[in-house]
């Protein structure tokens, strides 16, 4: 087996000379289901799909596209048997959860009968030996989740514990022959992600797989003969990496920002899952509502957070950048003011997480391109040219704001190190040189970029900290409002002078009512509203002449969300313009002289699902080594 991987950069290396004669693994697209799916499996009928929602699994027949609810209490990893009658999944019980199997009708899905308890012991990530006979599942050992390796009968009996670990393991399979478990150990706080595999009649784990680990990041082995690796930012592109056991190593394409359907993966073929909102954009006329709506093209997939600046306009006010997409291609575009689109730019800029500015000369566009990125980019539009001016391993995410001048970027970077978060802003120079600026507190719950200061909001929503990126030490102040909770993502006026916030009795919907406060000194007042925010459109837009605030809200007893213009002295807002009904998120962004609001909303989630066949690869590496390790 291949140990001790010394750079992220060889697990999606081009395939060597031999691995470039591999076949290589084929993807098809199988249905599309209404709704955003977290996992699914395929029933050996081939004609129906078992998948989750929240706590529920459902099953979709895809000839007739009728959905049916098979059962609830579903808390994470759903696996089927090979016999596929039996679905094993984790339910909640206290803390924790329990393994539980279900049987299944064979042609439709439908529940037999009640589930019934694997096990005494609390645990996930079940999954089946090769003759259904046995399931192996990752027990807690105590409160930490740190887990051992047990293996019972699926038809109840005793448990046997094949192995302690001391951390959690995750992605459990059985190699073909029932001889080995493989499974993952390890987490963000590490450096290095470890495949194991247990031997299951007894002996020590045995290292397979050694290489760094990347926030957020995936393994599998597919019956020993290989690890497939899923990185994010790869994911948000369509490319999955893999090393095998016998040494070659390589990627394959799939479909962009596609993602692996369940959590583990023991067999040839599996499921991919593509979370996908159709989205629309539009530039509105403030002075009299008209809008008109951008040529179609853009398609959003959806994330659990919406980061204000993905739509923006160049400070001239001549052009804005959003992020697009081409069929299976992620990218980014910049249009013209009057809505024509100006160019597009191959780079994968995740739509919901990445992170866009423009210099304040507006020539240079700098981006972060959302989940697993690990780097800030600048992007000349002119020419089509970028490249990176700060970049480190061990980002979990990024931020960043340009100095006045444009000659440098400030970057706000967060990290985790032995379960420990870390925030530390530098200075990038246009030329890639970094040098670090300050530690920042890591608690804050909040944080703003600004061009020469930065606003951190304090957990309990009692007390936000100014602090200088220059240097020199902050100034704490309580936040206005005090006992209700403020914003994640509070609207910056153009000078950086102001801060808005909507106001919260609990997590929850928002109050009608949001507070102004001062960066620079401590005057605060709380606004009140005759609407309540729309929870899914959350970013604050100040206009420019810094007395209004763009807000997106709902009017009492109507479910249909507008956008209001709202005078920041209290006096009547003015309705803009009424979203369509079905809208469930997005983005906005105000032209700098105020006369254009440039919006992007999304509609209902759908999830389309494909099926990978590594197959004819997995047979080939096992060839070579003449073992048994694949199994349908």
């Amino acid at each position: 087996m291949i140990t001790n991987l010394s750079r992220v950069a060889l697990v999606f290396a081009l395939s060597t000379e031999a691995g470039a004669q591999l076949p290589a693994p084929t993807v098809r697209e199988l249905t599309t289901i209404p709704g955003e799916v977290v996992e699914a499996i395929r029933m050996h009928n081939g004609r129906v799909v078992l998948f989750t929602v929240a706590d529920s699994i459902l099953a979709w027949d895809i000839r007739s596209r009728r959905r049916l609810l098979v059962t609830t209490g579903f808390d994470g990893e759903l696996a089927l048997s090979p016999t596929g009658d039996r679905i094993a999944y984790a339910t909640p019980e206290g803390h924790s959860d329990m393994i539980v199997t279900l049987a299944l009708d064979p042609g439709t899905g439908a529940a037999i009968g009640a589930p019934t308890r694997v096990g005494t012991r609390q645990g996930d990530d079940p999954s089946f030996s090769p003759d259904g006979s046995q399931i192996a599942f990752a027990a807690d050992r105590d409160a930490l989740r740190v887990a051992d390796l047990v293996v019972a009968p699926t038809a109840g009996g005793s448990e046997r514990v094949l192995a302690q670990f001391d951390r959690s393991i995750w992605n459990l399979s059985w190699s073909a022959d029932a001889r080995w478990m493989f499974l993952t150990v390890g987490g963000r706080s590490d450096s290095a992600s470890v495949i194991y595999r247990v031997p299951i009649a007894g002996g020590p784990p045995e290292v397979a797989l050694t290489f760094p680990a990347l926030s957020g990041q995936e393994e599998w082995t597919i019956g020993g003969a290989i690890a497939v690796v899923a990185d994010p930012r790869a994911q948000a592109e369509g490319r999955l990496g893999y090393i095998s056991a016998t040494g070659e190593r390589g990627e394959f394409r799939i479909p962009a920002a596609s993602m692996v359907a369940s959590v583990g993966w023991s067999t040839p073929r599996t499921l991919l899952l593509r979370n996908w909102r159709n989205a629309t954009s539009h530039l509105l006329n403030v002075a009299d509502g008209s809008s008109r709506t951008l040529p179609a093209g853009t398609r959003l997939t959806p994330a659990p957070r919406a980061i204000f600046s993905v739509t923006v306009w160049s400070p001239d006010g001549q052009r804005f950048a959003l992020a697009d997409s081409v069929g299976d291609h992620l990218e980014l575009s910049v249009w013209n003011a009057d809505g024509t689109r100006l160019r597009r730019y191959p780079i994968a800029i995740e739509p919901t997480l990445a992170v866009l500015r423009w210099s304040p000369d507006s020539r240079l566009l700098a981006f972060h391109a959302g989940r697993g990125a690990t780097s800030v980019g600048v992007l000349d539009p002119n020419t089509g040219q970028t490249r990176t001016v700060f970049s480190s391993p061990d980002v979990t995410a990024l931020d960043f704001a340009w100095r006045p001048e444009g000659a440098s970027i400030v970057v706000l970077k967060w990290s985790e190190a032995a379960g420990e978060q870390q925030r530390a802003l530098y200075e990038a120079q246009l030329d890639g040189t970094n040098r670090k600026l300050r530690d920042l507190d890591a608690t804050r719950r909040f944080t703003r970029m600004l061009t020469d200061r930065l606003v951190q909001g304090a957990d309990d929503g009692a007390e936000w900290e100014v602090v200088p990126t220059a240097g020199g030490p902050g100034r704490v102040k309580p936040a206005p409002g005090h006992g209700f909770l403020t914003d994640e993502t509070p609207g910056a006026s153009r000078d950086g002078q102001w801060l808005f916030s909507w106001l919260r009795r609990a997590r929850g919907e928002p109050w009608p009512a949001g507070q102004l406060a001062s960066t620079a000194g401590d005057s605060s007042r709380i606004v009140h509203f005759p609407f309540a925010g729309h929870q899914g459109f959350q970013n604050i837009v100040f206009d420019a002449d810094g007395n209004h605030v763009i807000l997106v809200g709902t009017s009492p007893a109507d479910s249909v969300a507008t956008i209001f213009r709202v005078p920041l002295d209290g006096t009547a807002p003015r309705a803009l313009t009424t979203l369509p009904r079905g809208m469930t998120r997005g983005r906005q962004d105000l032209s700098p002289d105020g006369r254009k609001l440039l919006y992007t909303i999304e509609g209902q989630p759908m999830t389309t699902v494909y099926e990978l066949d590594t197959e004819p690869l997995l047979k080939a590496l096992c060839s070579r080594t003449n073992a048994n390790c694949v199994r349908d």
